[in-house]
């Protein structure tokens, strides 16, 4: 296990870029691992992102 690897990762299908989606409650808090490997995804041409509801993940994604 990788200290900081989002919960859910994968492959754009239009653009074929990485993405890393951090899922969290409300109230939840990113670690500073976790924000680390968002910041490091989108650094190297990935999204990486945090959801705390179905409607952010898809804004990240530009499905809205």
């Amino acid at each position: 296990q990788i200290a900081g690897v989002s919960d859910i990762l994968g492959i754009t299908p239009n653009e074929g870029r990485m993405f890393a989606c951090e899922v969290k409650s409300l109230k939840g808090k990113v670690s500073q691992y976790q924000q680390d490997f968002l910041d490091r995804v989108n650094k190297e041409g990935g999204i990486g992102f945090v959801a705390r509801c179905v409607d952010d993940a898809k804004k990240e994604l530009f499905l809205l």
